[in-house]
């Protein structure tokens, strides 16, 4: 149980890590070009952070127990991640 709780500690102090890279990546002085790569690396890690407890669960179950669905969501944002998501200039939608 102390592991557990550690790690989760330790996901949390990575996670603050994280948000405070990706507020003084907005407060610099570079092209919006550069910050968006940036954020969205430090929103990538955010993002693994969380995923990671979940996908040692998914390695226990059989294939015939995970539906499409939950790989899905696993593996693409959804509607709510991407709604505040930083939008590239360079890249039109």
């Amino acid at each position: 149980m102390r592991e557990g709780a550690a790690r989760r500690r330790e996901a949390k102090i990575m996670e603050n890590h994280y948000y405070e890279s990706m507020d003084a990546a907005l407060r610099e002085n570079r092209p919006p070009d550069e910050k968006f790569i940036t954020l969205n690396r430090l929103r990538t890690k955010i993002i693994n952070l969380h995923i990671a407890p979940l996908q040692k669960v998914l390695c226990d179950m059989d294939e015939h127990d995970t539906t499409r669905r939950t790989t899905n969501a696993l593996s693409h944002p959804t509607q709510a991640e991407t709604a505040h998501r930083p939008i590239n200039p360079a890249h039109p939608r």
